[in-house]
C-alpha cells in the first residue's frame, strides 16, 4: 500500500471514529449499567479490532456495538471476580501460593539433586529441550539406555514428590 493510500485509509478511520464513537458509547450506556472508564475501554477495544481485522465498512456501527458489548461485559466478569477478594484476603492468599511455590521449587530440587549423575545429565538435558536422538548421541549410548534412564529419573522424582507432598 503507497504512503497515499495509507494516509487515505487513515483519514477514512478517523471520520468513522468521529461519526460513530459518541453513538457507540451512548448505545453502551443505555445497555450496561458500568463504570465509564469500562465503557470507555471496551469501545477502545472493538475499534482496534475494527483497525487490526478490517471488517465491511457497511455493517461497521453494528459491528462495532457487538465487539464493545461483549468486551464491556468481559471487563464487568473480570472486575466482579477480582472485586470479591478483598484486599487483605487476595494478600493473604499471595502469600500462601507463594510459600506452595517455594516449597515445591525446594522439593523438586530436592528430588534432583537425590538422582544419580547420569540420570540427572539426560533428565536436564530433556527438560533444556534435547530430543532423545540428540541425548543419545551426546551420552554415546542406545536409546534404550537412555529412554531406561529418562523413565528411571521420571519415576524417582515423581516418588519423592509424592512422599513429599503427602500422597
Amino acid at each position: 500500500m503507497s504512503a497515499g493510500a495509507r494516509r487515505r485509509c487513515a483519514a477514512e478511520e478517523a471520520r468513522l471514529y468521529r461519526e460513530l464513537q459518541p453513538r457507540l458509547l451512548a448505545q453502551l450506556r443505555a445497555r450496561i449499567s458500568a463504570p465509564e472508564q469500562t465503557l470507555e475501554d471496551a469501545c477502545s477495544f472493538a475499534w482496534v479490532q475494527f483497525i487490526t481485522d478490517a471488517p465491511d465498512h457497511d455493517g461497521i456501527a453494528g459491528w462495532l456495538y457487538v465487539v464493545a458489548f461483549h468486551e464491556a461485559l468481559r471487563i464487568l466478569r473480570r472486575d466482579s471476580r477480582v472485586a470479591s477478594i478483598s484486599p487483605d484476603r487476595l494478600s493473604e492468599h499471595a502469600a500462601l501460593v507463594f510459600d506452595e511455590q517455594r516449597d515445591d521449587a525446594r522439593d523438586a530440587l530436592e528430588a534432583l539433586a537425590s538422582l544419580p549423575v547420569r540420570q540427572r545429565d539426560l533428565l536436564a538435558g530433556h527438560v533444556a529441550g534435547y530430543s532423545y536422538r540428540e541425548l543419545v548421541a551426546r551420552e554415546g549410548s542406545s536409546y534404550t539406555a537412555v529412554n531406561r534412564h529418562l523413565a528411571r529419573a521420571h519415576a524417582a522424582i515423581r516418588r519423592t514428590r509424592g512422599a513429599n507432598s503427602g500422597g
